[in-house]
């Protein structure tokens, strides 16, 4: 396993920010794929996005969303 993935795993299991990881992982992806150099990586950016938001649809509850839930601290 990479570092980079081992750090992303641990991150993603310890929640030790103010905001959630994987929120930021999405915004991140998001941003990427919207206003990303056009390529494979973007292209990669937008399938994990899609993916994502295909997903918690299927999944979603409005009165509990998954996306943009604050942490509280």
């Amino acid at each position: 396993m990479s570092i980079a993935k081992q750090i992303i795993l641990d991150e993603l299991e310890s929640q030790t920010h103010p905001e959630w990881v994987e929120d930021v992982i999405f915004d991140a992806l998001e941003f990427y794929a919207n206003s990303g150099p056009k390529g494979i990586s973007c292209s990669v950016a937008y399938a994990i996005k899609e993916r994502i938001k295909e997903a918690e649809a299927i999944t979603a509850n409005p009165k509990n969303p998954t996306r943009k839930a604050k942490k509280s601290t």
